[in-house]
């Protein structure tokens, strides 16, 4: 699944992947990269749950935006996740 996500174009120096539930075809924008939806793999969904679990966590993941890196010296800047389509108060819980 992650293979076939990372089909996609981008002229970014990462690859970054759109996972949502099943259904859901909304696209995630940043900047001007746009990331398609893919479905959650079942496994990444039950990592979200056991990390939720773990750590006490009352809520459930209902989206993934993952960055791939290709090098030590790639990184995402310092930035605010406020896109429309996190919606007024989105709870982002890192995976590292």
């Amino acid at each position: 699944m992650l293979k076939a996500a990372m089909q996609g174009t981008s002229t970014s120096s990462r690859q970054a992947f759109w996972f949502v539930p099943s259904g859901c075809s909304c696209a995630y924008e940043y900047g001007p990269f746009t990331s398609p939806a893919n479905t959650i793999p079942e496994h990444l969904r039950a990592l979200g749950a056991d990390i939720c679990q773990i750590v006490d966590l009352p809520v459930v993941l209902n989206s993934v935006n993952l960055n791939a890196y290709y090098g030590a010296k790639q990184q995402l800047k310092w930035h605010s996740d406020d896109e429309e389509i996190m919606g007024q108060a989105p709870f982002i819980f890192p995976y590292l």
